[in-house]
């Protein structure tokens, strides 16, 4: 997968493309804006 800020590989799963979307945009560090629709960056925590 090849976005403008990044490129990595992902799992395909066959199956609920929403399962796919949300392992994705975790990979990625993304988010998405419900409001909007666009892409953000996730904020992340170190545990």
């Amino acid at each position: 997968m090849r976005l403008k800020v990044c490129n990595t590989h992902t799992l395909v799963v066959f199956g609920d493309e929403y399962l796919l979307g949300v392992v994705t945009l975790e990979e990625l560090g993304l988010q998405v804006d419900p409001i909007t629709g666009e892409l953000k960056p996730l904020e992340l925590f170190l545990m």
